[in-house]
């Protein structure tokens, strides 16, 4: 079970899994698992929501659009580092901007979102297949 005395005291919680926690500090997320904490990539703007995948493979942050870490195989936290990559999806950069409020795992590979309920073009649920960046209205 992670030990949450362990995140800053101004840090939001943004998920949790049974070995992780998933963290903000401002617009910086992390991932803490023990003393260990790894950076997970950096919104404009605070994060608004996240979670850790049930096998603690992966972590998806959502604020300016969605980030996706993988974590390293085995779960080796001493890398310091995502296994892969941060992915990126829909950031300001790209000119549509996803901005979810609220996220959750549906399936192994998929998470579904909320779509920020004041953009009244893109209000709505999502699906995003974290393997393949593949994105779903519902």
């Amino acid at each position: 079970m992670p030990d949450f005395s362990q995140i800053p005291k101004h840090a939001k919680v943004l998920g949790d899994s049974k070995n992780l926690i998933l963290y903000s500090v401002f617009e910086s997320c992390h991932v803490l698992t023990g003393p260990t904490s790894m950076a997970v990539g950096d919104h404009l703007g605070d994060p608004t929501c996240g979670v850790i995948d049930w096998d603690e493979r992966w972590c998806v942050t959502g604020g300016d659009g969605l980030i996706i870490a993988d974590f390293p195989a085995g779960g080796s936290f001493l890398d310091q580092q995502p296994s892969g990559r941060l992915r990126e999806l829909r950031r300001y950069t790209d000119g549509t901007v996803i901005r979810p409020v609220l996220m959750t795992q549906v399936s192994t590979d998929l998470i579904r979102f909320v779509h920020d309920l004041t953009d009244v073009a893109a209000v709505g649920v999502y699906d995003l297949n974290v393997v393949d960046l593949a994105l779903y209205k519902l």
